[in-house]
């Protein structure tokens, strides 16, 4: 156990914390500075041995809370533009919020200087620590403790006001599970202080499960007709034996498997809008991607709250947003408990491409890890025809889609983008494919299916796939 985890372990124990909250300085002495002072250290191992990186810092000086907001982000933002890139020494008398600031963006830097995969763990692991510090920070700046004290003695009897602080907290917590994936240990303390901050602040409060708000996803009677070339469906689910002798034939192509998820509570609680509110959190960081394809020039990404998210789908307010590859699993217990993976996803299937000759794929030859990632998005949502390097066990838990696989040995009738990032994209569009710039896409054979609620889609590594949500 390092020394930052060590005294964040101390920080969270009940009894310390609780001892504490009448004397908000004395806790920003024993804890912020010193948790500060480790992420500076940390900063410094990252670029050892750079002789430009002095690792010693003087004691740092404590703000005295005036008010209820300090912010110093912007500053942070400026020492980092007029600094050398591998260089700390910029920064040494800052406030415990400006040097955590800082900290958090410049390791930022470092993680996007590269695609993701290739991040060193030492920035991921400094992001993650610099946001959990300025998460508590801000939570201990968002309101009197000695209200929070009172409202402990009798318990939650009236949640306090979340306000911006409060909120601010939970962003900069959230920020380091979707942004570095809270690596190692940190992301079991991270929820433990997000799920504290949201019972004493009681950010539920306003949320009725008794009344349900059901998305709308009445199935298109016309939906059925866009089916052409129909997939192999199995209305009856194979065991894990049958399943596992199918997707290793040589000629194994996607397929169906109906209803396969009936007992997964899932597919009742997620259908109901106040439920995943709850589940999830109002005030919960989601990367949403925004326009009506990723390879669209005018696509983005941004950071929106939960519960602004679901307003936007459910209330029609913005076409083309959605939430797509995400791992909401990480950031909600209560959604781990309400599916569990079917056992299909724990079958190693052969590596074909190492058959085959082939490079393989980071989940082929041994890889057997398993991830998990949420789609959610309004309807008419599109994604683009393309590939993905590991196999997939596609379940539809919500409404209905339309999705069309091709044989990846079309692969070359495709015409993939030449960029790295979106090497495994078709140029071509799926549903309105231009045969003048694109001829060969002509002698693409593709099939297709309708997913409902409970249905299972496999499909193999390096299938094409392009999928159309015709209700959410």
């Amino acid at each position: 156990m390092d020394l930052f985890q060590s005294f964040l372990y101390k920080f969270e124990q009940e009894e310390y914390f609780h001892a504490e909250l009448g004397n908000c300085n004395l806790i920003f002495q024993r804890c912020l500075e010193l948790l500060t002072n480790l992420l500076y250290e940390k900063a410094g191992d990252c670029l050892a041995p750079n002789p430009n990186c002095s690792r010693k810092r003087p004691k740092l000086e404590l703000p005295q809370p005036k008010n209820n907001v300090i912010s110093t982000t912007d500053n942070a933002h400026t020492k980092i533009n007029t600094q050398g890139t591998n260089s700390l020494t910029g920064l040494i008398n800052g406030s415990i919020q400006e040097l955590s600031e800082y900290l958090k963006d410049y390791s930022e830097l470092q993680i996007s200087s590269d695609i993701y995969s290739k991040a060193k763990a030492c920035w991921l692991k400094l992001y993650s620590d610099s946001c959990t510090v300025l998460g508590i920070y801000s939570g201990l700046e968002g309101r009197s403790w000695e209200v929070v004290k009172e409202n402990l003695v009798e318990p939650y009897l009236e949640p306090l006001v979340p306000n911006d602080c409060i909120r601010g907290a939970i962003k900069y917590l959230d920020l380091a599970i979707v942004i570095s994936g809270a690596p190692e240990w940190r992301l079991s303390k991270i929820k433990k202080l997000i799920k504290y901050y949201e019972t004493i602040f009681g950010l539920h409060s306003d949320i009725d499960l008794r009344e349900s708000k059901p998305f709308f996803a009445k199935k298109d009677e016309n939906f059925e007709n866009l089916v052409k070339f129909p997939i192999k469906r199995y209305k009856v689910s194979p065991s894990v034996l049958e399943f596992a002798a199918i997707i290793n034939k040589e000629d194994c192509e996607p397929f169906v498997i109906e209803n396969a998820m009936e007992s997964v509570p899932a597919l009742k609680r997620w259908n109901d809008v106040n439920y995943l509110k709850y589940a999830v959190g109002k005030y919960r960081l989601v990367p949403i991607e925004i326009g009506s394809k990723y390879t669209d020039e005018s696509w983005t990404q941004k950071l929106l709250y939960f519960g602004e998210y679901l307003d936007m789908v459910v209330d029609d307010k913005q076409k083309d947003v959605y939430l797509a590859q995400h791992n909401l699993f990480k950031q909600s217990d209560a959604l781990v408990q309400d599916f569990t993976p079917p056992d299909y996803c724990f079958v190693e299937p052969r590596c074909l491409q190492a058959s085959s000759g082939k490079k393989p794929g980071k989940n082929c030859c041994g890889n057997t890890d398993l991830v998990s990632n949420i789609w959610l998005g309004p309807e008419n949502s599109i994604s683009p025809l393309h590939t993905d390097d590991f196999y997939n066990v596609f379940a539809q838990v919500v409404g209905f889609k339309y999705v069309k696989l091709v044989h990846q040995k079309y692969s070359e009738f495709v015409y993939p983008y030449k960029t790295t990032l979106l090497g495994n994209t078709s140029r071509v569009d799926a549903e309105h494919p231009n045969l003048a710039d694109f001829p060969n896409f002509e002698n693409v054979e593709y099939g297709d299916s309708i997913l409902g609620p409970g249905d299972l889609l496999y499909i193999p590594v390096l299938a094409l796939l392009s999928i159309i949500v015709e209700q959410h």
